[in-house]
């Protein structure tokens, strides 16, 4: 007998409801938890080449030279390009993700954030944080 020519009990769509729904929450609270991850990993970055660069003088060279070595040992990582380390920089500079989260103290709102990234000034040169936005995930 086939599964679909089978007797199923009353409450069976009942069951299929709460279990799709379950997958799906589970699902999307996995996707929050891993973005949460990613921000947190994103800051630190930004974080380390920010303290080399105050300390050591690194210059757009190391960071592009920093993007590229990350790119060839994680391929199918979309984040480490050289604008996207500027990015994570910024974030830091700006104080980024755990200070949004302390100041707010919701330490669960960043997780819901797929993207983090400083709007670039309009006027003047370079990147100075004059604010976030969210996007979702590629929009640097």
């Amino acid at each position: 007998m086939a599964s679909r020519e089978i007797a199923l009990p009353e409450d069976y769509q009942d069951l299929l409801k709460v279990l799709k729904e379950r997958v799906r929450g589970t699902r999307a609270q996995a996707v929050r938890t891993v973005n949460s991850q990613l921000i947190g990993l994103y800051w630190s970055i930004g974080r380390d080449i920010l303290q080399r660069q105050d300390a050591e003088g690194w210059g757009s060279g190391v960071i592009a030279r920093l993007a590229e070595d990350l790119r060839t040992e994680f391929p199918e990582m979309k984040g480490p390009s050289q604008r996207n380390l500027q990015y994570m920089r910024t974030m830091a500079e700006a104080g980024g993700a755990r200070q949004m989260c302390h100041k707010r103290n919701c330490p669960g709102a960043i997780s819901a954030l797929f993207w983090i990234r400083p709007r670039p000034a309009r006027s003047g040169t370079g990147m100075r944080p004059q604010g976030w936005s969210m996007g979702g995930p590629g929009t640097c």
